[in-house]
């Protein structure tokens, strides 16, 4: 197939040689990735064991809609950014960059929940994943980090600007 198309040959070892790349980066992040995937096996482990057992053991988990945290955890993301900006900071800034990564991720999580609050339906949420979803696919990788950096950004307004609970849900 290879000697058929050069093209794609080379394609695939530029893809290859960025691969190989990727690890030494990365491992620096695995506190925070560990940390996040740590989070949603239990969301989900939870989330099963309230769907499949008889005995109750606390609440379920709240809807997407509903999910908040402590206002205060605005200063881990604070202090993740200083870390990673500050020349000062330099030997602290793996640190920095995974607590931005952490709290960054639970940000846009807490933004997606407003933005799910907003939307009138179910159906028009479920359209507009779908869509994004598929836009890594159709390589469009820039405009997922743009509307992931708004669902952060919502997310962090959400500390101050406490949307959901400024007055009743929007009306449509």
């Amino acid at each position: 197939f290879a000697e058929r198309s050069p093209e794609l040959a080379e394609r695939a070892e530029a893809a290859a040689t960025r691969l190989r790349a990727l690890p030494p980066r990365a491992a620096g992040l695995v506190p925070a990735l560990l940390g996040l995937e740590s989070l949603a096996a239990l969301a989900l482990a939870w989330a099963l064991y309230h769907r499949l057992a008889r005995a109750r053991l606390g609440a379920p988990l709240g809807s997407l809609r509903t999910f908040r945290f402590s206002d205060q955890l605005v200063w881990a993301l604070v202090a993740g950014g200083t870390m990673a900006l500050l020349e000062s900071f330099a030997p602290l800034r793996g640190i920095g960059y995974n607590l931005l990564i952490f709290f960054g991720a639970l940000y846009a999580l807490r933004g997606l929940g407003i933005l799910r609050w907003l939307a009138p339906t179910r159906a028009t949420t479920l359209a507009v994943l779908g869509v994004v979803l598929l836009l890594p696919f159709l390589g469009l990788v820039p405009l997922v980090a743009t509307l992931a950096g708004v669902a952060v950004v919502v997310g962090l307004g959400d500390t101050w600007g406490d949307w959901r609970n400024r007055g009743a849900r929007p009306t449509t």
